[in-house]
This record gives structure tokens, sequence and C-alpha cells, in this order.
């Protein structure tokens, strides 16, 4: 969310995000969430639909704690063993 703050050409900044994400609680990047990031990888690689490797990250810490990824992004969806709601960016 920070990266996409600072490289989108959008009025939103960072410290607008961090205003945004007050309620979430983040969690670390464990070496067993780079374990899992690289199963994880492993697996998008042998059915061949590999995503981007910051997803890969996401979807590693995710799994690893078993939370669940709330997303607007459709790559989620091809990782096995991991919880995703998908919403619509555009509807509030």
């Amino acid at each position: 969310m920070y990266r996409g703050a600072v490289l989108a050409d959008g009025p939103n900044t960072v410290a607008d995000v961090v205003r945004a994400l007050e309620w979430v609680e983040p969690l670390p990047f464990t070496d067993g969430s780079a374990q899992a990031a690289a199963h994880i990888e492993g697996e998008l690689k042998a059915t061949g639909t590999p995503i981007n490797q910051m997803d890969v990250l996401i979807a590693g810490v995710a799994r690893e704690v078993g939370a669940v990824v709330v997303t607007s992004d459709s790559q989620f969806a091809e990782i096995d063993d991991l919880d995703v709601i998908r919403y619509d960016e555009h509807t509030e």
C-alpha cells in the first residue's frame, strides 16, 4: 500500500495510507513467511501461473499465520491454501 502511494500519480500519500489503515494489525515478515513464499512461488511456477513478487511475499505472510487476504487483485486466487476475499475497488 505504501509503495502504491509513493509510485502512483494520484493524490494519496504514505501518510494518507497510514491513516486509512489505523485499524490494521501489521504482520511481520519472518523466516517462516519467507519459506511459505518460496513454496508459493514454486507452486505457481509449476502450474504456469506466476504472479507479482510482492504479492508472493504478502501471500507467504498470510499463509504462514492463516490470515485472510482482502484484495481487488485477482492474482491471489491462483494460490492454493490461501483465504482471499475479493472486493471491487470501485464499490463503496
